[in-house]
């Protein structure tokens, strides 16, 4: 999903590409289901830190090594490691593929198309996913959760402070982008907020921002103290509540807004119970550029244990099969 004039989009890219002229290569070494995993990681601020999660059960050795010009990193597909994650500009996408790199978004984007004639396809899936909605609105039933849109000002403040940003900043870390009051408000008043409760307390929250007929989650949030209770259901009783609403009032469809790109993320997999359209969310920018130089048995466990959505012509594509493989086993994040 790029918006911006080609014009814009070049000047960015190539600002990127001054700006990270030199990335710094560290070299991770450790452990992956028990099995021992060698990283190279050529780094522009923002990749080393997710790869470290993403790759490594426990906390990987790390040592600098080095740096590598942007425009000599595609050379470091045959370097020696078992997996080489480059943090790549979208302007040498085409060098990067050449020297065998394969491109991820850093972000995926999803949607849920919620018309008269697509929305039928929520409860037209495979027999998992219908077993897994079942058991899911029998949670949220049975645990009692309570839905209600919410359009008083004063509720965002409450909001912002006891659910956007703790849940944000323990949920990513050091990762977290906390957006300012002001953009959230802003959000808010083209639209209203979500407030998902059990017995009469609040659970968590959200903003939904209307732009036409597609609605967004922009900003969302747990109440700290109740975050057990989000994950026993609530999450799936705000969620559910956004698409009848939006399905009852012509939307065509929800954005679901951001989630990593690899099936590891728990965050996309709940998203994909619900058969969701996945779009490149990135900022056409940078992306992770990975290589598996010699494709050595540890490269190969590391595939299997992460797929990921891929960049091709045709948009993201799913590594090792398709989404309804993944049915079933995925409870929400």
């Amino acid at each position: 999903m790029i918006s911006e004039s080609p014009a814009a989009l070049t000047a960015k890219r190539l600002a990127s590409l001054v700006r990270h002229r030199e990335l710094e290569l560290f070299s991770l070494t450790g452990t992956t289901g028990g099995e021992p995993l060698r990283v190279l990681v050529a780094d522009d601020g923002a990749t080393l830190s997710y790869v470290k999660a993403l790759a490594f059960e426990d906390e990987p050795d790390v040592k600098r090594v080095g740096k590598s010009g942007a425009f000599a990193a595609p050379g470091l597909a045959g370097a020696g490691a078992d997996v080489v994650v480059v943090g790549a500009n979208c302007m040498l996408s085409g060098l990067y593929a050449r020297n065998g790199f394969t491109l991820v978004p850093k972000w995926v984007r999803l949607f849920l198309p919620t018309t008269e004639e697509t929305y039928p396809r929520l409860y037209n899936f495979g027999r998992q996913t219908r077993k897994y909605f079942k058991w899911m609105l029998k949670k949220v039933k049975e645990e009692g959760f309570e839905c209600d849109i919410v359009s008083d000002p004063s509720w965002l403040r409450v909001f912002y402070d006891d659910m956007y940003t703790p849940y944000a900043k323990s949920r990513f870390g050091e990762l977290a982008v906390v957006h300012s009051l002001s953009e959230v408000r802003r959000k808010f008043s083209s639209g209203f907020g979500v407030v998902v409760g059990k017995g009469g307390e609040p659970v968590a929250g959200a903003v939904i921002s209307r732009r036409g007929r597609v609605i967004s989650i922009p900003h969302f949030g747990v109440v700290e103290s109740n975050l057990d209770a989000y994950r026993a259901g609530g999450n799936f009783a705000l969620d559910y509540f956004v698409v009848e609403w939006a399905h009852s009032s012509g939307i065509e469809r929800v954005d679901f807004g951001h989630s990593r790109a690899f099936l590891t993320d728990g965050v996309l997999r709940y998203k994909l119970n619900w058969h969701m359209d996945v779009v490149d969310d990135d900022d056409a920018i940078g992306v992770f550029a990975i290589a598996t130089p010699g494709r050595t048995p540890s490269a190969r466990r590391f595939l299997a244990r992460n797929r990921f959505y891929e960049l091709t012509p045709d948009g993201p594509r799913l590594t090792g099969g398709s989404v309804e493989e993944e049915e079933g086993g995925r409870e929400p994040a």
